[in-house]
């Protein structure tokens, strides 16, 4: 009842009582046992904190809450602390320490089907991921908070929810949908008087209404919006400085480029001060964009460099991706085409980054929380049935052996039904996966072929000869990774078919692998990688000549395109127990322990990026294990982070 009136009291208080309502919390939480209502008043008093950006004290705090609801198995207090952990380091911009804590808060919110604590989690997941520019996976999250805010009839968490899901439209340049889920959020706010709730939406209405060209109207909401953060008792500095960012992009695209450096150098003083990261790299582009367009290339210079320092330090992908757009821009006003296209480069290849870890973020997310909700409802089921032996018990000695058949009978029909349950689900991971490499793996190096062609549509007057030939270079090598994922899907969609011919015939390895070097030549020599090869002149294998070419091609590549410059590969080919064993042996990134069994399943959609940035689908791995089994081979992987891979293959031999 105590803890009671206290929450009360902080919920109503003014500002002028925020430093007692603090005191008076660490007061309470010293004087309760090592009870719920401690674990209450620690989280209460974290998240008090936190939101008056005291994180190293919120932190302290936080940490003690978690420690003591693990001590008392009180697991609503143990996703709680979790929640506010994980908040204090999204505060921080430690966006990849928030997704730890905040994933721990969702499983212990699952474990006891709290629907509230549910809801609040995934909308918290989908900010961060929002801000990691994991779009697709924020709205999720978004999306599940909402319906279950609709469910417990929590009109604030679902204003909320459709708040972020409206900021998500606008970032994926959708308005008008926005607007739509913005007006709901008003009705809400409105009725709740919540002024503060107000002023926020407000500011993404403008922000819509800017995205629409409808200037006029984005300055009403931006003017609305300030007058209700004067009429506050105190000024969110925060926000504040938000709502001017917001007007400098209202006035940079309309081309006031002198007033807009205005608003934006006046915002900064105030996000630096109020530790607001994320605006304040934004801040610093838009800022040196403006100066790039007015040719004020010393003054654009050093924003685009404090917005890069601090775009890597909080690990702003997709700021960082605009920032490299901004550089090319700037080093091409400067006639500097060589640095303009390294620039270029660099946002082509974080965009097919980020397209490829948000799909393979998303896919193991959703699994990671099917096999907590199904581990849930197993431990629900068991418990009923404990449940029922216990209150039955005197029966059981009657019923046993027709429990006895009906648990036969029912195994027998169990396993029928997962026989074809596992057939269904291997076709339907069969053509996610098929959908999925068409949809991110194939558009991506479509989308860099798109990028140069542009901009030797655009610059073709100002590249030097040398940069042309260095772009077209690089449209072949783009052009060249289409087609090798082309014919792979091809081999797969065959392969999947059962059209797949496998001809044996004898054929010498040496030859295959002289053939194979000269293709990869080039690759070899512009890495500087220092090939060793080791093979017996006198094996002949007996297999399918086509499929094994396909096999150690793809292999081959694959060592060459995660070692790193002046590195190592070696292949050997020997006679080992009347087969043919191969090794190819790089001394590259290496493969985690966890992901290499991963690297020939359907289902994994494990995606590496080469040394250089170089993109992958994991397709050509699967195709592997698919070709040398065909042939009767084996094929298995040793790995050792940071060390290097080892593939060993084998396959039947004939003598000569």
């Amino acid at each position: 009842m105590k803890l009671l009136w206290l929450l009360i009291y902080i919920a109503y208080s003014g500002i002028f009582a925020q430093i007692a309502n603090i005191d008076s919390l660490k007061d309470l939480a010293n004087n309760l046992g090592e009870n719920p209502e401690k674990v209450e008043a620690l989280n209460v008093l974290t998240d008090k904190l936190r939101k008056d950006s005291r994180f190293d004290e919120a932190l302290f705090y936080g940490k003690q809450a978690l420690d003591l609801a693990k001590n008392i198995d009180d697991e609503t207090g143990i996703s709680k602390a979790y929640n506010f952990i994980g908040l204090i380091h999204r505060d921080r911009a430690e966006y990849d320490t928030a997704c730890h804590y905040l994933h721990f808060a969702l499983d212990a919110a699952l474990r006891t089907n709290e629907k509230d604590q549910i809801a609040h989690t995934y909308r918290n997941i989908g900010t961060v991921d929002m801000l990691l520019g994991n779009l697709e996976m924020a709205m999720v999250n978004f999306i599940n908070s909402i319906k279950m805010f609709e469910e417990i009839d929590d009109k604030s968490g679902y204003a909320y929810s459709a708040l972020n899901v409206g900021r998500l439209l606008l970032m994926e340049n959708d308005p008008d949908e926005a607007i739509e889920y913005f007006r709901r959020v008003i009705a809400i706010r409105e009725q709740a008087n919540d002024t503060f709730g107000l002023s926020r939406v407000y500011q993404y209405m403008a922000e819509a209404y800017t995205l629409k060209k409808k200037y006029t109207l984005a300055e009403r909401y931006l003017y609305e919006t300030e007058k209700m953060l004067k009429r506050a008792d105190s000024v969110n500095p925060a926000l504040y400085a938000a709502t001017k960012i917001q007007m400098g992009e209202i006035l940079r695209q309309q081309k006031q480029y002198e007033k807009a450096a205005d608003v934006y150098l006046e915002s900064i003083p105030m996000l630096i001060n109020s530790n607001d990261k994320n605006n304040l790299t934004h801040a610093y582009l838009h800022l040196a964009d403006i100066y790039i367009a007015q040719k004020k290339f010393r003054l654009a210079k050093q924003n685009l460099d404090s917005g890069l320092e601090l775009a890597k330090k909080i690990n702003l992908r997709n700021t960082l991706m605009e920032i490299y757009k901004s550089y090319s821009a700037y080093f091409n006003e400067r006639s500097n085409s060589k640095n303009s296209l390294l620039y270029f480069k660099s946002y082509a290849a974080l965009k097919d980054s980020l397209y490829n870890e948000e799909s393979h973020r998303q896919i193991e997310e959703l699994k990671a929380r099917y096999e907590m909700q199904k581990t849930i409802e197993e431990n629900k089921n068991l418990r009923l049935q404990i449940s029922y032996k216990e209150r039955n018990n005197v029966y059981l000695a009657v019923i046993i052996v027709l429990v006895i058949f009906v648990l036969v009978f029912t195994l027998r029909s169990y396993r029928i039904k997962a026989i074809s349950n596992r057939k269904l689900e291997e076709l339907v991971q069969t053509k996610d996966r098929f959908f999925s490499i068409i949809s991110h793996d194939l558009r991506n190096p479509f989308g860099t072929v798109m990028n140069y062609t542009s901009m030797l549509r655009d610059d073709y007057d100002k590249l030097s000869e040398n940069e042309k030939k260095e772009i077209v270079t690089m449209l072949d090598n783009s052009s060249a990774k289409i087609y090798e994922l082309l014919n792979n899907l091809l081999n797969w969609a065959r392969s999947q078919k059962g059209e797949l011919v496998i001809k044996k015939e004898k054929f010498l390895l040496k030859q295959v692998f002289s053939d194979i070097f000269s293709l990869v030549e080039n690759n070899i020599k512009s890495k500087k990688i220092d090939l060793a090869i080791y093979i017996d002149e006198t094996i002949n294998l007996f297999a399918d000549k086509n499929t094994v070419v396909s096999v150690l091609q793809n292999l081959i590549s694959n060592a060459i395109k995660f070692t790193p410059e002046n590195g190592k590969i070696k292949v050997t080919a020997k006679r080992e127990n009347g087969k043919a064993k191969i090794e190819i042996s790089d001394t590259g990134i290496g493969i985690e322990e966890r992901n290499q069994q991963k690297l020939f399943s359907i289902d994994s959609n494990l995606h590496r990026s080469g040394t250089n940035g170089e993109p992958g689908s994991g397709l050509g791995l699967i195709l592997c294990k698919e070709f040398v089994e065909k042939n009767n081979g084996e094929i298995s992987v040793t790995s050792e982070v940071g060390k290097g891979t080892t593939f060993i293959l084998k396959f039947s031999t004939v003598k000569i």
